[in-house]
């Protein structure tokens, strides 16, 4: 290799690596001008807060206990129960129509008496059936059709334990209740 080959390649390389050198530098401008630049935030420095006597403090915690209510016994809550439900058929029983209103109302009612969704679906879907067919027209026979619906699902369900001794493994009892109703009260006495 001769002389001037070799400068040509070093004036080759300079001018690779000048070209490679301006073309870094112009996209970090880019990227800098893209990117919002970050202020820092100016933070006002708080006084610290003066030492407080714990006489003061005990004082003002004392005064601040919450009182905590004891749970409510079965009785309140089935009590609870029954007033939204007869509060909604008074509401309903005080119309002079029966509207979709109506239907809100009562369903609203049902599922804060912990009737189940389906059990309520199932409820007012018979009776806007016969609202519909026109056999049920004022509010009065409304809610005696629902009265009368609920009790009919109850009669035939049977409350008989039954034991089978020869089934050749555990008999399963599903026991259903509120808390406090006695579920286990009830199950030491059946063992």
């Amino acid at each position: 290799m001769n002389n001037s080959s070799l400068s040509m390649i070093f004036l080759l390389l300079a001018i690779a690596g000048l070209v490679f050198g301006i073309s870094v530098v112009a996209v970090s401008r880019r990227k800098a001008r893209a990117v919002p630049k970050i202020q820092r935030a100016v933070t006002e420095k708080t006084p610290i807060a003066p030492v407080l006597d714990t006489a003061v403090v005990d004082a003002v915690v004392l005064d601040a206990a919450v009182q905590i209510a004891p749970p409510l016994s079965v009785r309140d809550r089935l009590a609870k129960a029954r007033s939204s439900l007869s509060g909604a058929v008074g509401s309903v029983l005080g119309r002079s129509e029966i509207n979709d209103a109506t239907w809100i109302e009562l369903e609203e009612a049902l599922l804060r008496a912990d009737v189940g969704v389906r059990v309520a679906q199932s409820l007012l879907g018979a009776l806007q059936a016969r609202v519909k067919a026109k056999e049920i027209t004022t509010p009065t026979q409304l809610i005696d059709a629902l009265r009368n619906n609920m009790s009919s699902q109850l009669i035939g369900t049977s409350r008989d334990l039954n034991f089978e001794a020869n089934i050749g493994g555990p008999n399963i009892w599903l026991m259903v209740g509120v808390n406090g109703a006695g579920k286990t009260t009830s199950l030491g006495k059946i063992a």
